[in-house]
């Protein structure tokens, strides 16, 4: 949801809402479970700019968060394998683990799968 926990006023923080944050956990929660950390690939579905910014930098939300997520793959040196990221409207995603499918349905574009 936001792209790292240093621009949250609230001390109670949620690991998963934080890109910074969010993304080392699931890798160890993946490598925990059995996962080899250099088999890791990414599919990314984010970013997108739901709100007008009028050029403020702390409204782009969705841009910092594709950011935010794309630094710290590369960090992890996990490859992005598809990305569906951008755009003015909200998503919701579906990951089935078995056929490694994401389904992507966009408000008002419809459904996809990466």
């Amino acid at each position: 949801m936001l792209p790292s926990v240093s621009i949250s006023s609230n001390r109670e923080h949620k690991i998963g809402k934080f890109a910074d944050v969010a993304i080392p956990e699931l890798v160890n929660q993946l490598i925990s479970r059995g996962a080899s950390a250099y088999r890791l690939e990414a599919k990314i579905a984010c970013g997108a700019q739901m709100f007008a910014s009028a050029g403020n930098e702390m409204m782009r939300v969705g841009e910092r968060n594709v950011i935010a997520v794309k630094e710290k793959l590369e960090e992890l040196k996990i490859s992005i394998i598809a990305e569906d990221t951008g755009g003015k409207n909200g998503r919701t995603i579906l990951f089935d683990p078995l056929t490694h499918a994401l389904t992507i349905r966009t408000v008002h574009l419809g459904t996809k799968v990466i």
